[in-house]
């Protein structure tokens, strides 16, 4: 069965249906701006924000914008299986599509995995300092997106601190400047946390719950209820299982995300049945090739919590 199944055509259709839907199913694309590449870097301009207005006075004096850049390069990255043509002959079930759905799946999580690794490793953003730091310098965004609470078990908040902190967050990007000192952050609506495997029951009833603890409201859920704000998550096993102490909050309705991922291309090659490394080597041979890269970009519409 394994064998009649599989024809190119039908090996090919199964990958990219899968990296079609499994693509869609991530949380890094509401999280960065994605962005199609030609050539072996791209660099992303960010112009200063536009001035104030102000009072007439005198001719209208047009204000310069300075501009600064991040630069993205490509990279190439491979996966490839092999199949005993014998076990595919052997198949009852539609093993060797599902596996073919695997291979699309690891390509369309990639990308977060860069995106996650890059978070980790929380580098240096446009100026200067640590994407995840307290931003104050002159002609550049500022905010503090680097916050902590001490709370009683760090690897394990109750929901009640977990509502304090998500509210810490939020107050930090909404109180966030822009390049010229103008208010940044409060016209944003949309939002969406990123936490560790340990968070997750405390994420699910302090954006779920009606009480923290018997006879407390829960403050955030009577934000999101009459309020346009909307929250949502995402469980992250790359930012931690058991012992994580940090998560991430992003807005996601900003022009600018918090993330660029850009991709050359995307292809699937094989091997199959009839090839004649098949014949050969009694194996079909399936692979995904995948260019491209991630990298943070605008640090002023996320924000990192660490609880001590």
């Amino acid at each position: 069965m394994g064998l009649e199944l599989l024809s190119p055509r039908n090996a090919r259709g199964t990958f990219f249906r899968r990296l079609e839907e499994a693509t869609a199913a991530t949380w890094v694309g509401q999280v960065s701006n994605m962005f199609p590449s030609d050539q072996d870097m791209e660099s992303y301009p960010f112009l200063d924000d536009v001035p104030p207005m102000s009072k007439s006075v005198g001719p209208t004096k047009a204000a310069t914008l300075g501009s600064n850049k991040i630069e993205v390069v490509n990279e190439d990255h491979d996966l490839a299986i092999t199949l005993p043509l014998k076990w595919m002959r052997r198949d009852k079930t539609p093993q060797t599509q599902t596996r073919i759905r695997e291979l699309a799946g690891r390509v369309a999580q990639y990308p977060t995995k860069l995106v996650a690794d890059a978070i980790l490793a929380n580098a240096n953003s446009y100026d200067g300092q640590a994407f995840f730091s307290d931003h104050s310098g002159e002609g550049f965004p500022i905010i503090d997106n680097a916050q902590t609470s001490n709370i009683g078990t760090p690897a394990a908040p109750t929901s009640a601190e977990h509502v304090a902190s998500i509210l810490q967050v939020l107050q930090t990007l909404y109180g966030s400047l822009d390049s010229q000192g103008e208010p940044n952050g409060h016209m944003g609506r949309q939002f969406h946390m990123v936490v560790p495997v340990n968070h997750m029951s405390a994420t699910v009833a302090a954006l779920n719950d009606l009480f923290t603890t018997a006879g407390t409201s829960n403050t955030l859920k009577s934000l999101t209820g009459s309020q346009p704000i909307q929250i949502s998550y995402s469980i992250e096993p790359r930012l931690g299982t058991t012992a994580g102490t940090k998560w991430w909050m992003f807005r996601t309705d900003a022009d600018v995300k918090a993330a660029i991922v850009q991709e050359e291309f995307a292809e699937f090659a094989q091997l199959g049945p009839g090839s004649e490394y098949s014949t050969m080597n009694q194996l079909a041979w399936f692979g995904a090739f995948w260019s491209g890269n991630a990298k943070l970009a605008r640090y002023d519409v996320a924000c990192q919590m660490t609880y001590t």
